[in-house]
């Protein structure tokens, strides 16, 4: 399968490399602010959200200034929700579809280096990785009818997706804080654009009112984490 040509670029790479002294392990927590900036400001805590993610691997020093970053990205949390009515008033639901999606990845991340202050105790990066992402997808989709004026669920159904590997790049711009105790910190904006369609479209809903929605999220993630 074509990941496992992936697995041995990483592997090679990590394997020839003889010098451990620049090299590092780094971990992140990565969430998107204008979408949390965004809810807060309308206050609807039940708007669609981008999610969340958590980045983790092992980078590897192969020129000056420039490292090669491998490892894995976990994107979790990604919501979309459409409601139909049976009036132009939108008071009278007729259904709702729900998805919940995720999206994994392996990622090879070219990054380049350059201390930005006299003591090199900060940095400044910037990168443009390449990811190879699996998405996967529940779809749930309700009807609704009425009973004595009031809307009750009738039929749920449900579905579990998933789509092909692919890939996609991903830009980032950091700064690096070193400190005395070989732990530094890194903040920064990671670019993230995901067509979910690639894995809705394989949804399965046995329904003549179902009506398969179109969904991509573009954002600006903020990261923070631990290089060490």
């Amino acid at each position: 399968m074509k990941y496992k040509f992936y697995y041995s670029i990483i592997l090679v790479l990590l394997l020839g490399k003889q010098s451990l002294a620049q090299n590092y392990f780094y971990t992140y927590l990565k969430v998107p602010l204008f979408d949390y900036l965004s809810k807060s400001n309308e206050q609807r805590p039940d708007k669609d959200s981008d999610g969340i993610a958590f980045n983790a691997g092992y980078a590897i020093d192969v020129l000056p200034d420039v490292y090669l970053e491998t490892g894995i990205d976990y994107l979790i949390g990604n919501t979309l929700n459409q409601k139909s009515y049976t009036n132009n008033t939108l008071t009278e639901l007729k259904s709702e579809t729900s998805l919940r999606s995720e999206a994994f990845s392996f990622q090879i991340r070219p990054t380049y280096m350059k201390s930005i202050d006299m003591d090199d105790q900060t940095y400044l990066i910037l990168a443009c990785g390449v990811s190879y992402r699996k998405l996967f997808t529940d779809a749930t989709f309700t009807t609704y009818s009425k009973n004595n004026n009031v809307f009750v669920s009738g039929q749920v159904k449900q579905d579990n997706v998933k789509s092909n590997f692919h890939l996609a790049l991903e830009p980032k711009l950091a700064v690096e804080f070193k400190t005395e105790k070989k732990i530094a910190y890194r903040f920064g904006f990671n670019y993230v654009n995901i067509n979910w369609d690639r894995s809705i479209r394989n949804v399965e809903i046995n329904d003549l009112a179902y009506q398969q929605p179109k969904h991509r999220t573009s954002s600006v993630l903020f990261f923070a984490g631990f290089v060490f």
